[in-house]
Parts: C-alpha cells; structure tokens; sequence
C-alpha cells in the first residue's frame, strides 16, 4: 500500500470550514509513491498507457504536482480497472475537495484493507471535524428559534462522532423530559467528567426536583394530610439532609 505523504491533516483544520476544506497538499519524497511496475505492454509490445500502474503512477504525480483534476481522472480510471486498487482510492481520497468524498473514499479503502491505520486515523479525524461543524449548525439554527434543525444538527453530529461530548450537551439542552436530559448529561459527563455546564445542569435538574416535592410536602401540610407531608419529607431529606425549612416543616 501507498502510504500517503505527509501533509495537513483533518484534525488540524478549524472547526468552522467551507465546504472545501480538503485541500491536502503532498510532499514530493518519491518514496511515497506506490511501487509502479514497468513490465505492461499492449498488445503490439509497446508500454501500455492505459495499464493500471501506468495510470496510478501518472495519478500519483498529478496529485503531487497539484494537478487535481488530471489526477482525479487518472485515478478514477485506475480504480475502474481495478476497483480493489487500494492506493488508486487512497490517493482519490487525499484529493477530495469534499468531506462527504472523502469519507466515501476512505470507506472503500478500508473495506479492501481494514488495517490501514492511516485511512482509520484520518477517517476518525474527518468525522470528528464534521461533528464540530454539525454542532455549530445546531448552535445557529437554536439562535434562529429553528429547535427542529438544532435537533437533526445535533444528532448528525453524534452520527459522526459519538464521542463527541459538545454534541451531547446540546442535545441535552434541547430534549423536553429532565429524565432524558439526565440521560444526554450523563453521556457528556462519561466523555469530560469536568465539564461544569453539564455538572451545572444536572445539579439544577435535582434541586428543581427537591423543591417541586418540598412544596408538595407543605401543601400536604397546609391541607391537614400529615402521613402524605412527613413521606414527602423523609423523602426530601434523604437527598437534602441539611434543610432548614424542612426540618421545621
């Protein structure tokens, strides 16, 4: 396999990109060539131009020398002819202006070769920066009262990137029941147990939850139903054991 020269990676973009934001550029050590034979020949003993090492060689070299769209068509070729061409699809990923493409092409990489660790690093570092940018989507769309786009934003951005803790928390933000808060919140806590707004919100939740049923308690006081008051408060106090006011409820 041809391992792809060293260049920017994904995960060292911005998380705020356009569209275009892969545009990776190649350094010229010839050693990151794919191994190219020189023995094809047509038919009449002449080098064969349209063989797949001439092709991928030729594709190599367009990408490298930036030529991105004679490299695309020669590596598309290549692929045809081959379509389990490893590099052929490696090196049409490094030229993807595109994440969707990118992705596309990384998957068929590793659908050939499971192991090449560097389609699974960059194809995580894709999806990750594509998590961040679905988050700042969602993030807009709620500034615009759109809660509908938020959502569908913020889920797409767990799709790409489940360990994402940011996307959690905004789902959070926007779920409806505080149990599913609670369930969104302990996902981010799980992945950044220091994050303070999800700690933050959870306690929040929990003291909301004590003083609805610390009102229940004194409603079931003021009302004379003193065995409902003291179950409402033994409860109460199990998680507020310090409260002033119940204990003199």
């Amino acid at each position: 396999m041809c391992p792809i020269a060293s260049g920017p990676s994904p995960a060292n973009k911005p998380a705020c990109l356009p569209r275009k934001f892969m545009r990776l550029e190649f350094d010229s050590a010839t050693a990151t060539l794919p191994h190219v034979s020189s023995g094809t020949f047509d038919d009449f003993g002449f080098p064969d131009e349209n063989g797949i090492d001439a092709l991928l060689k030729k594709g190599v070299a367009a990408a490298q020398g930036g030529d991105r769209d004679a490299a695309r068509k020669l590596l598309s070729r290549a692929s045809a002819i081959d379509p389990q061409c490893e590099d052929a699809w490696m090196w049409l990923a490094s030229i993807s202006e595109y994440p969707e493409g990118l992705l596309a092409f990384l998957d068929r990489v590793l659908s050939i070769n499971p192991e090449n660790s560097r389609a699974v690093e960059w194809r995580q570092a894709t999806r990750s920066l594509l998590a961040k940018n679905f988050v700042q989507r969602a993030v807009a769309a709620r500034e615009q009262d759109n809660d509908a786009l938020a959502a569908r934003c913020a889920d797409q951005a767990i799709d790409f990137d489940d360990q994402f803790a940011p996307a959690w928390f905004v789902r959070a933000s926007m779920a409806q029941e505080d149990d599913q808060k609670l369930e969104f919140l302990g996902r981010v806590l799980e992945l950044d147990p220091e994050h303070d707004s999800a700690k933050s919100a959870v306690a929040a939740i929990f003291a909301a939850r004590a003083q609805t049923a610390f009102d229940g308690a004194r409603q079931a006081a003021t009302d004379g139903d003193n065995e409902k008051a003291m179950e409402v408060l033994d409860a109460y106090l199990e998680d507020v054991p310090n409260s002033v006011e119940a204990w003199t409820l």
